[in-house]
Protein backbone atom coordinates (compact mmCIF):
# COMPACT_ATOMS: atom_id res chain seq x y z
CA UNK A 1 0.00 0.00 0.00
CA UNK A 2 1.28 3.46 -1.00
CA UNK A 3 2.47 5.18 2.03
CA UNK A 4 0.34 7.79 2.09
CA UNK A 5 -2.98 6.20 1.83
CA UNK A 6 -1.41 4.19 4.89
CA UNK A 7 -1.50 7.38 6.89
CA UNK A 8 -5.08 7.67 5.94
CA UNK A 9 -5.84 4.30 7.34
CA UNK A 10 -4.22 4.61 10.25
CA UNK A 11 -5.59 8.02 11.06
CA UNK A 12 -9.37 6.07 10.60
CA UNK A 13 -8.12 3.27 12.78
CA UNK A 14 -7.11 5.99 15.27
CA UNK A 15 -10.62 8.02 14.88
CA UNK A 16 -12.84 5.53 15.52
CA UNK A 17 -10.48 4.35 19.04
CA UNK A 18 -11.03 7.37 19.90
CA UNK A 19 -14.72 7.38 18.95
CA UNK A 20 -15.05 3.62 21.07
CA UNK A 21 -13.76 5.44 24.07
CA UNK A 22 -16.44 8.15 24.62
CA UNK A 23 -19.13 7.08 26.95
CA UNK A 24 -17.00 4.47 28.16
CA UNK A 25 -17.46 6.34 31.56
CA UNK A 26 -20.36 8.21 33.55
CA UNK A 27 -18.02 11.48 33.68
CA UNK A 28 -19.51 14.08 31.04
CA UNK A 29 -16.51 16.53 31.13
CA UNK A 30 -14.34 13.40 30.37
CA UNK A 31 -16.23 12.14 27.30
CA UNK A 32 -16.31 15.94 26.28
CA UNK A 33 -12.50 16.12 26.15
CA UNK A 34 -12.59 12.96 24.33
CA UNK A 35 -15.30 14.24 21.68
CA UNK A 36 -13.37 17.21 21.26
CA UNK A 37 -10.17 15.98 20.49
CA UNK A 38 -11.68 13.55 18.08
CA UNK A 39 -14.06 16.01 16.17
CA UNK A 40 -10.58 17.66 15.95
CA UNK A 41 -8.04 14.78 14.56
CA UNK A 42 -10.55 14.09 12.38
CA UNK A 43 -10.69 17.46 10.75
CA UNK A 44 -7.25 18.21 10.46
CA UNK A 45 -6.14 14.14 9.88
CA UNK A 46 -7.74 12.95 6.77
CA UNK A 47 -9.78 9.40 8.14
CA UNK A 48 -12.10 8.75 4.83
CA UNK A 49 -15.23 10.21 6.68
CA UNK A 50 -16.43 13.45 6.42
CA UNK A 51 -19.50 12.87 9.08
CA UNK A 52 -20.19 10.79 12.11
CA UNK A 53 -22.94 9.72 13.66
CA UNK A 54 -21.97 8.51 16.74
CA UNK A 55 -19.85 12.10 17.58
CA UNK A 56 -23.67 13.53 16.11
CA UNK A 57 -25.40 11.53 18.49
CA UNK A 58 -23.13 12.02 21.73
CA UNK A 59 -23.11 16.17 21.25
CA UNK A 60 -26.72 15.81 20.90
CA UNK A 61 -27.06 13.52 23.80
CA UNK A 62 -25.46 16.69 25.47
CA UNK A 63 -27.39 19.24 24.32
CA UNK A 64 -30.21 17.20 26.22
CA UNK A 65 -28.53 17.71 29.68
CA UNK A 66 -28.42 21.36 29.14
CA UNK A 67 -31.83 22.95 31.27
CA UNK A 68 -33.17 25.81 30.02
CA UNK A 69 -36.42 27.84 30.16
CA UNK A 70 -37.07 28.44 26.60
CA UNK A 71 -40.86 27.58 25.78
CA UNK A 72 -42.25 30.85 26.21
CA UNK A 73 -40.11 33.11 24.23
CA UNK A 74 -41.06 34.90 21.27
CA UNK A 75 -39.10 35.39 18.33
CA UNK A 76 -39.16 38.37 16.48
CA UNK A 77 -40.29 38.00 12.63
CA UNK A 78 -38.03 39.04 10.06
CA UNK A 79 -35.18 38.48 12.23
CA UNK A 80 -32.03 36.21 10.91
CA UNK A 81 -29.43 35.27 13.57
CA UNK A 82 -25.89 34.23 12.26
CA UNK A 83 -23.74 31.99 13.99
CA UNK A 84 -19.97 31.94 13.58
CA UNK A 85 -17.06 30.65 15.28
CA UNK A 86 -15.14 33.39 14.96
CA UNK A 87 -14.67 36.38 11.94
CA UNK A 88 -11.42 38.08 10.58
CA UNK A 89 -9.90 40.31 8.31
CA UNK A 90 -8.71 37.78 6.01
CA UNK A 91 -9.92 34.98 3.77
CA UNK A 92 -13.84 34.52 2.21
CA UNK A 93 -16.14 32.89 5.58
CA UNK A 94 -15.93 36.20 7.16
CA UNK A 95 -17.04 38.27 3.46
CA UNK A 96 -19.67 35.47 3.28
CA UNK A 97 -21.13 36.65 6.62
CA UNK A 98 -20.79 40.28 5.93
CA UNK A 99 -22.76 39.92 1.78
CA UNK A 100 -25.51 38.02 3.59
CA UNK A 101 -25.99 40.51 6.15
CA UNK A 102 -25.26 43.60 3.53
CA UNK A 103 -27.89 41.79 0.44
CA UNK A 104 -30.41 40.87 3.31
CA UNK A 105 -34.34 42.53 2.83
CA UNK A 106 -33.92 46.31 4.32
CA UNK A 107 -37.25 44.81 6.46
CA UNK A 108 -34.96 42.11 8.04
CA UNK A 109 -33.61 42.49 11.03
CA UNK A 110 -29.77 39.92 10.46
CA UNK A 111 -27.46 39.91 13.96
CA UNK A 112 -24.75 37.99 14.77
CA UNK A 113 -23.33 35.47 17.50
CA UNK A 114 -19.59 35.18 17.82
CA UNK A 115 -18.56 31.76 19.80
CA UNK A 116 -14.87 31.82 20.30
CA UNK A 117 -13.68 35.54 18.79
CA UNK A 118 -9.97 35.14 19.17
CA UNK A 119 -9.16 38.62 16.70
CA UNK A 120 -10.30 42.14 15.52
CA UNK A 121 -14.08 41.90 14.52
CA UNK A 122 -14.22 43.04 10.81
CA UNK A 123 -15.09 46.55 10.66
CA UNK A 124 -17.57 45.74 7.75
CA UNK A 125 -19.34 43.32 10.01
CA UNK A 126 -20.01 45.82 12.28
CA UNK A 127 -20.87 48.10 9.87
CA UNK A 128 -23.80 45.83 8.45
CA UNK A 129 -25.22 44.42 11.28
CA UNK A 130 -25.93 47.82 12.66
CA UNK A 131 -27.14 48.90 9.34
CA UNK A 132 -29.59 46.08 9.02
CA UNK A 133 -30.83 46.86 12.96
CA UNK A 134 -28.98 43.82 14.10
CA UNK A 135 -27.04 43.47 17.31
CA UNK A 136 -23.00 41.56 17.46
CA UNK A 137 -23.35 39.35 20.58
CA UNK A 138 -19.44 38.58 21.28
CA UNK A 139 -19.61 35.24 24.07
CA UNK A 140 -17.13 34.89 26.57
CA UNK A 141 -14.46 32.54 24.81
CA UNK A 142 -13.31 31.68 28.23
CA UNK A 143 -16.56 30.34 29.30
CA UNK A 144 -17.45 26.32 29.17
CA UNK A 145 -18.83 25.00 25.98
CA UNK A 146 -21.70 23.80 27.59
CA UNK A 147 -22.76 27.32 29.32
CA UNK A 148 -21.88 28.87 26.00
CA UNK A 149 -24.46 26.52 24.33
CA UNK A 150 -27.01 27.36 26.89
CA UNK A 151 -26.61 31.12 26.26
CA UNK A 152 -26.73 30.59 22.47
CA UNK A 153 -29.88 28.52 22.65
CA UNK A 154 -31.59 30.94 24.78
CA UNK A 155 -30.29 33.69 22.50
CA UNK A 156 -31.70 32.08 19.31
CA UNK A 157 -35.27 31.56 20.42
CA UNK A 158 -35.38 35.41 19.63
CA UNK A 159 -34.98 34.76 16.37
CA UNK A 160 -37.44 33.53 13.42
CA UNK A 161 -34.43 32.12 11.25
CA UNK A 162 -30.94 30.43 12.72
CA UNK A 163 -28.07 30.66 9.34
CA UNK A 164 -24.42 28.56 10.78
CA UNK A 165 -21.58 29.27 9.76
CA UNK A 166 -19.40 27.31 12.53
CA UNK A 167 -15.88 26.22 12.02
CA UNK A 168 -15.99 22.36 11.49
CA UNK A 169 -14.28 21.15 15.04
CA UNK A 170 -16.39 23.87 16.98
CA UNK A 171 -19.54 21.67 18.42
CA UNK A 172 -21.51 24.66 20.06
CA UNK A 173 -23.84 25.42 18.24
CA UNK A 174 -24.89 21.04 17.81
CA UNK A 175 -24.81 21.40 21.61
CA UNK A 176 -27.14 24.18 21.47
CA UNK A 177 -29.82 22.93 18.81
CA UNK A 178 -29.55 19.08 19.47
CA UNK A 179 -32.50 19.55 20.71
CA UNK A 180 -36.24 19.62 19.89
CA UNK A 181 -36.78 22.07 22.64
CA UNK A 182 -35.07 24.27 20.71
CA UNK A 183 -38.14 25.10 18.27
CA UNK A 184 -36.66 27.49 15.35
CA UNK A 185 -35.10 26.23 12.29
CA UNK A 186 -31.94 26.14 11.75
CA UNK A 187 -29.50 26.65 7.92
CA UNK A 188 -25.97 25.28 7.82
CA UNK A 189 -24.08 26.94 5.62
CA UNK A 190 -21.38 24.29 3.65
CA UNK A 191 -18.66 27.12 3.61
CA UNK A 192 -16.03 24.28 4.72
CA UNK A 193 -17.55 21.64 2.54
CA UNK A 194 -14.99 19.77 1.73
CA UNK A 195 -13.77 18.81 4.94
CA UNK A 196 -14.79 16.95 8.06
CA UNK A 197 -17.68 18.74 10.30
CA UNK A 198 -20.97 18.00 12.60
CA UNK A 199 -24.30 19.69 12.18
CA UNK A 200 -26.04 17.00 10.09
CA UNK A 201 -28.60 15.97 12.75
CA UNK A 202 -29.64 19.68 13.78
CA UNK A 203 -29.57 20.88 9.80
CA UNK A 204 -33.14 21.86 9.10
CA UNK A 205 -31.60 22.81 5.64
CA UNK A 206 -28.05 22.10 4.26
CA UNK A 207 -27.12 25.35 2.05
CA UNK A 208 -24.25 24.27 -0.60
CA UNK A 209 -22.11 26.21 -2.91
CA UNK A 210 -21.93 24.14 -5.38
CA UNK A 211 -23.71 21.33 -7.61
CA UNK A 212 -21.91 19.94 -10.31
CA UNK A 213 -19.12 18.47 -8.14
CA UNK A 214 -21.15 17.90 -4.82
CA UNK A 215 -18.98 16.45 -2.05
CA UNK A 216 -21.72 16.69 -0.09
CA UNK A 217 -24.10 14.22 -1.57
CA UNK A 218 -20.95 11.60 -2.64
CA UNK A 219 -18.91 11.99 0.78
CA UNK A 220 -21.80 12.43 3.69
CA UNK A 221 -24.88 10.94 1.37
CA UNK A 222 -27.01 14.41 1.83
CA UNK A 223 -29.42 14.78 -1.27
CA UNK A 224 -31.54 17.60 -0.07
CA UNK A 225 -29.36 20.45 -0.41
CA UNK A 226 -29.92 24.38 -1.21
CA UNK A 227 -27.71 25.79 -3.47
CA UNK A 228 -26.56 29.37 -2.72
CA UNK A 229 -23.38 30.76 -4.40
CA UNK A 230 -21.00 32.81 -2.60
CA UNK A 231 -23.01 36.82 -3.25
CA UNK A 232 -21.26 39.37 -4.70
CA UNK A 233 -20.55 42.52 -3.13
CA UNK A 234 -22.12 45.35 -3.91
CA UNK A 235 -21.14 49.35 -3.42
CA UNK A 236 -17.00 48.06 -3.83
CA UNK A 237 -15.27 51.20 -3.49
CA UNK A 238 -12.21 49.30 -3.23
CA UNK A 239 -12.08 49.33 -7.14
CA UNK A 240 -11.91 52.81 -7.64
CA UNK A 241 -8.24 52.61 -9.10
CA UNK A 242 -7.33 51.85 -12.39
CA UNK A 243 -4.30 49.42 -13.21
CA UNK A 244 -1.82 52.23 -13.81
CA UNK A 245 -2.91 54.17 -10.22
CA UNK A 246 -2.77 51.18 -8.61
CA UNK A 247 0.77 50.36 -9.53
CA UNK A 248 1.98 53.50 -8.76
CA UNK A 249 0.33 53.31 -5.35
CA UNK A 250 2.13 49.77 -4.84
CA UNK A 251 5.23 51.30 -6.72
CA UNK A 252 4.78 48.30 -9.23
CA UNK A 253 6.69 48.64 -12.90
CA UNK A 254 3.94 49.73 -15.27
CA UNK A 255 5.42 48.39 -18.37
CA UNK A 256 5.81 44.59 -16.81
CA UNK A 257 3.13 42.26 -17.71
CA UNK A 258 1.77 40.82 -13.59
CA UNK A 259 0.47 37.60 -12.87
CA UNK A 260 -0.87 37.43 -9.56
CA UNK A 261 -1.94 34.19 -7.08
CA UNK A 262 -3.28 34.34 -4.28
CA UNK A 263 -4.67 32.20 -1.24
CA UNK A 264 -3.37 31.06 2.43
CA UNK A 265 0.00 29.69 1.55
CA UNK A 266 -1.10 25.36 3.08
CA UNK A 267 -3.50 25.69 -0.34
CA UNK A 268 0.22 25.95 -2.48
CA UNK A 269 1.94 22.80 -0.59
CA UNK A 270 3.21 20.56 -3.97
CA UNK A 271 0.68 17.70 -4.29
CA UNK A 272 2.00 14.45 -6.18
CA UNK A 273 5.29 15.89 -6.93
CA UNK A 274 3.42 18.84 -8.01
CA UNK A 275 2.68 22.50 -7.58
CA UNK A 276 1.73 25.47 -9.26
CA UNK A 277 4.77 26.70 -9.04
CA UNK A 278 5.67 24.60 -12.22
CA UNK A 279 3.29 26.51 -14.91
CA UNK A 280 3.84 29.68 -13.18
CA UNK A 281 7.84 29.62 -14.12
CA UNK A 282 7.12 28.01 -17.51
CA UNK A 283 4.90 31.03 -18.27
CA UNK A 284 7.21 33.69 -17.39
CA UNK A 285 9.87 32.04 -19.28
CA UNK A 286 7.32 32.06 -22.05
CA UNK A 287 6.51 35.34 -21.39
CA UNK A 288 9.29 38.38 -21.47
CA UNK A 289 8.64 41.39 -18.99
CA UNK A 290 6.12 39.18 -17.18
CA UNK A 291 6.44 39.27 -12.91
CA UNK A 292 4.41 37.12 -10.72
CA UNK A 293 3.39 38.03 -7.38
CA UNK A 294 1.73 35.71 -4.52
CA UNK A 295 -0.22 37.00 -1.99
CA UNK A 296 -0.10 33.94 1.29
CA UNK A 297 2.97 32.24 0.60
CA UNK A 298 6.59 34.35 1.93
CA UNK A 299 9.48 34.02 1.46
CA UNK A 300 10.11 32.01 4.32
CA UNK A 301 8.84 29.20 2.22
CA UNK A 302 11.47 26.87 1.21
CA UNK A 303 9.43 26.33 -1.96
CA UNK A 304 8.32 30.12 -2.86
CA UNK A 305 12.49 31.37 -1.90
CA UNK A 306 13.82 28.78 -4.41
CA UNK A 307 11.27 29.77 -7.22
CA UNK A 308 12.58 33.53 -6.42
CA UNK A 309 16.06 32.33 -6.83
CA UNK A 310 15.61 30.46 -9.75
CA UNK A 311 13.70 33.31 -11.42
CA UNK A 312 15.86 36.18 -10.40
CA UNK A 313 12.83 38.00 -8.58
CA UNK A 314 10.16 37.52 -11.29
CA UNK A 315 8.43 34.76 -8.73
CA UNK A 316 8.11 36.90 -5.44
CA UNK A 317 6.13 35.35 -2.57
CA UNK A 318 4.85 38.95 -0.27
CA UNK A 319 2.97 37.57 2.65
CA UNK A 320 -0.57 38.23 3.74
CA UNK A 321 -2.56 41.30 2.80
CA UNK A 322 -5.19 42.80 4.36
CA UNK A 323 -8.45 41.94 2.39
CA UNK A 324 -9.68 45.43 3.21
CA UNK A 325 -6.35 47.31 2.63
CA UNK A 326 -4.16 47.10 -0.29
CA UNK A 327 -5.43 43.45 -1.50
CA UNK A 328 -7.65 45.12 -4.37
CA UNK A 329 -4.89 47.66 -5.19
CA UNK A 330 -3.00 44.16 -6.33
CA UNK A 331 -6.01 42.70 -7.92
CA UNK A 332 -6.27 46.24 -10.25
CA UNK A 333 -2.52 46.11 -10.60
CA UNK A 334 -2.79 42.86 -12.21
CA UNK A 335 -2.85 41.67 -15.77
CA UNK A 336 -4.19 37.80 -14.96
CA UNK A 337 -5.01 36.29 -11.90
CA UNK A 338 -4.53 32.47 -11.59
CA UNK A 339 -6.32 30.94 -8.88
CA UNK A 340 -4.47 28.78 -5.75
CA UNK A 341 -3.47 24.68 -6.53
CA UNK A 342 -3.83 21.83 -5.31
CA UNK A 343 -6.45 24.23 -3.25
CA UNK A 344 -8.71 26.70 -5.17
CA UNK A 345 -9.83 30.13 -3.62
CA UNK A 346 -13.33 31.19 -4.00
CA UNK A 347 -13.22 34.49 -2.97
CA UNK A 348 -10.32 35.83 -5.66
CA UNK A 349 -12.18 34.29 -8.63
CA UNK A 350 -15.05 36.51 -7.16
CA UNK A 351 -12.98 39.78 -6.82
CA UNK A 352 -10.72 39.06 -10.00
CA UNK A 353 -14.60 38.90 -11.88
CA UNK A 354 -15.52 42.11 -9.85
CA UNK A 355 -12.42 43.92 -10.86
CA UNK A 356 -13.23 42.85 -14.61
CA UNK A 357 -9.80 40.73 -14.72
CA UNK A 358 -9.34 37.50 -16.83
CA UNK A 359 -8.66 34.22 -14.32
CA UNK A 360 -7.38 30.69 -14.73
CA UNK A 361 -8.01 27.99 -12.50
CA UNK A 362 -6.68 24.51 -12.90
CA UNK A 363 -8.22 21.15 -12.25
CA UNK A 364 -7.99 20.05 -9.05
CA UNK A 365 -9.20 17.13 -6.57
CA UNK A 366 -11.86 18.87 -4.39
CA UNK A 367 -13.42 20.94 -7.11
CA UNK A 368 -14.00 24.67 -8.15
CA UNK A 369 -17.82 26.69 -8.53
CA UNK A 370 -20.22 25.78 -10.92
CA UNK A 371 -19.33 28.66 -13.29
CA UNK A 372 -16.00 28.19 -13.37
CA UNK A 373 -16.20 24.71 -14.80
CA UNK A 374 -18.63 26.08 -17.21
CA UNK A 375 -16.42 28.67 -18.84
CA UNK A 376 -13.10 28.70 -20.98
CA UNK A 377 -11.27 29.77 -17.83
CA UNK A 378 -11.23 26.61 -16.38
CA UNK A 379 -7.76 24.34 -17.29
CA UNK A 380 -8.07 20.45 -17.27
CA UNK A 381 -4.24 20.11 -17.41
CA UNK A 382 -1.03 22.36 -17.00
CA UNK A 383 -0.38 22.67 -20.44
CA UNK A 384 -3.68 23.86 -21.22
CA UNK A 385 -3.25 26.37 -18.28
CA UNK A 386 0.15 27.64 -19.29
CA UNK A 387 -1.59 27.65 -23.04
CA UNK A 388 -4.34 29.76 -21.73
CA UNK A 389 -1.74 32.59 -20.19
CA UNK A 390 0.12 32.87 -22.86
CA UNK A 391 -2.87 33.35 -24.75
CA UNK A 392 -4.06 36.25 -22.39
CA UNK A 393 -0.41 37.74 -21.42
CA UNK A 394 0.39 37.95 -25.31
CA UNK A 395 -2.25 40.19 -25.92
CA UNK A 396 -3.99 41.54 -22.75
CA UNK A 397 -6.59 43.97 -24.14
CA UNK A 398 -8.72 41.41 -26.51
CA UNK A 399 -7.82 38.55 -25.47
CA UNK A 400 -7.73 39.02 -21.77
CA UNK A 401 -11.13 40.89 -22.24
CA UNK A 402 -12.17 37.57 -23.74
CA UNK A 403 -11.59 35.89 -21.22
CA UNK A 404 -13.00 37.47 -19.19
CA UNK A 405 -16.36 38.24 -20.56
CA UNK A 406 -17.31 34.57 -20.43
CA UNK A 407 -16.52 33.76 -17.08
CA UNK A 408 -18.59 36.54 -16.26
CA UNK A 409 -21.47 35.23 -18.25
CA UNK A 410 -21.98 32.14 -15.63
CA UNK A 411 -20.70 34.14 -12.91
CA UNK A 412 -23.54 36.81 -13.32
CA UNK A 413 -25.91 33.74 -13.85
CA UNK A 414 -25.25 32.44 -10.47
CA UNK A 415 -24.11 35.60 -8.11
CA UNK A 416 -25.99 38.54 -9.55
CA UNK A 417 -27.25 40.47 -7.15
CA UNK A 418 -31.09 40.37 -7.56
CA UNK A 419 -31.08 36.55 -8.47
CA UNK A 420 -29.28 35.65 -5.50
CA UNK A 421 -31.76 37.72 -2.93
CA UNK A 422 -34.47 36.32 -4.92
CA UNK A 423 -32.56 32.19 -4.22
CA UNK A 424 -32.33 33.58 -0.22
CA UNK A 425 -36.10 34.31 -0.38
CA UNK A 426 -36.47 31.02 -1.62
CA UNK A 427 -34.49 29.11 1.23
CA UNK A 428 -36.24 30.73 3.60
CA UNK A 429 -39.66 29.33 2.31
CA UNK A 430 -38.27 26.17 1.75
CA UNK A 431 -38.08 25.79 5.37
CA UNK A 432 -40.26 24.35 7.75
CA UNK A 433 -41.79 25.76 10.60
CA UNK A 434 -40.06 23.97 13.64
CA UNK A 435 -36.81 22.38 14.04
CA UNK A 436 -36.40 18.57 14.27
CA UNK A 437 -33.26 16.88 15.30
CA UNK A 438 -32.48 13.75 12.94
CA UNK A 439 -32.00 10.89 14.46
CA UNK A 440 -28.86 9.05 12.76
CA UNK A 441 -28.64 6.44 14.52
CA UNK A 442 -29.58 3.88 12.04
CA UNK A 443 -27.80 5.75 9.30
CA UNK A 444 -24.01 3.79 8.30
CA UNK A 445 -21.16 6.37 7.76
CA UNK A 446 -19.55 6.77 4.72
CA UNK A 447 -15.87 6.15 4.10
CA UNK A 448 -13.91 6.93 1.06
CA UNK A 449 -10.21 6.94 0.87
CA UNK A 450 -9.05 8.34 -2.52
CA UNK A 451 -6.99 11.53 -4.12
CA UNK A 452 -9.25 13.16 -2.59
CA UNK A 453 -8.69 12.16 1.17
CA UNK A 454 -4.96 12.58 0.01
CA UNK A 455 -5.18 15.86 -0.26
CA UNK A 456 -6.61 16.96 2.21
CA UNK A 457 -4.73 14.90 4.74
CA UNK A 458 -1.44 16.55 3.49
CA UNK A 459 -2.92 19.63 3.86
CA UNK A 460 -4.88 20.04 7.14
CA UNK A 461 -2.90 17.48 8.88
CA UNK A 462 -2.04 18.32 12.59
CA UNK A 463 0.90 20.43 13.46
CA UNK A 464 3.95 18.26 14.22
CA UNK A 465 4.85 18.89 18.10
CA UNK A 466 7.99 16.72 19.76
CA UNK A 467 6.61 13.64 20.98
CA UNK A 468 7.05 13.03 24.92
CA UNK A 469 8.82 10.24 25.62
CA UNK A 470 7.51 7.42 27.28
CA UNK A 471 8.42 7.85 30.62
CA UNK A 472 7.13 11.45 30.65
CA UNK A 473 3.93 9.83 28.97
CA UNK A 474 3.94 7.57 31.77
CA UNK A 475 4.14 10.36 34.34
CA UNK A 476 0.66 12.33 32.59
CA UNK A 477 -1.21 9.30 32.80
CA UNK A 478 -0.69 8.93 36.98
CA UNK A 479 -1.32 12.55 37.17
CA UNK A 480 -4.55 12.01 35.77
CA UNK A 481 -5.56 9.29 37.65
CA UNK A 482 -4.53 11.27 40.96
CA UNK A 483 -6.64 14.11 39.85
CA UNK A 484 -9.40 12.06 38.92
CA UNK A 485 -9.37 9.19 42.22
CA UNK A 486 -7.60 10.89 44.71
CA UNK A 487 -7.54 14.71 45.06
CA UNK A 488 -10.48 15.60 42.41
CA UNK A 489 -9.36 18.44 40.87
CA UNK A 490 -11.47 18.49 37.25
CA UNK A 491 -9.30 20.71 36.03
CA UNK A 492 -6.01 19.16 36.37
CA UNK A 493 -7.57 15.98 35.42
CA UNK A 494 -8.68 16.98 32.49
CA UNK A 495 -5.66 18.92 31.61
CA UNK A 496 -3.79 15.98 31.94
CA UNK A 497 -6.16 14.02 29.96
CA UNK A 498 -6.06 16.09 26.97
CA UNK A 499 -2.45 15.75 26.91
CA UNK A 500 -2.49 11.91 26.96
CA UNK A 501 -5.06 11.62 24.07
CA UNK A 502 -3.06 14.33 21.91
CA UNK A 503 0.12 11.94 22.64
CA UNK A 504 -1.62 9.60 21.37
CA UNK A 505 -3.04 11.04 18.18
CA UNK A 506 0.82 12.47 17.43
CA UNK A 507 1.71 8.61 17.27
Amino acid sequence: MNTDYKKIYENKKKFEHLLSKINKNNDLSENLIIANEALYFAVKQNTGYYVSNKLEKFYCDCAKQIKTDISNIEYEKNSVLHVATLTCNIGGHSRVIERWVELAPEHQKNSVVLLNQTCEIPSKLKENTEKKNGQLYVLDKQADILEKAKQLRELAMHYEYIVLHIHMEDPTAVIAFGTEEFTRPVMFFNHADHLFWIGKSITDKLVDLREVQSITKKYRGIDDVFILPIPQEINNTKNIKTKEEARRYLNLPNAQKIILTTGSEFKFAPFKNKSLLQPLKEIITNIQDSICIAIGPSLKNAQWKQAFDETNGKIKAIGEINYNKEYFDYIKASDLIIDSWPLSGGTVIKDAITCKKPILSLLNPIGQCDYVLKSKCFCNTERELVQKACDILSNIQQNGEDYFLDINKYFQEETDIISWQNKLEKLYNSLPKKHSVKDLSSDKDINIIDDYSLLLNQTYSLPKKEKLKSIKLIKYYLKYYLYKYIIKNHLKRDKYLQIVIEQYLQK
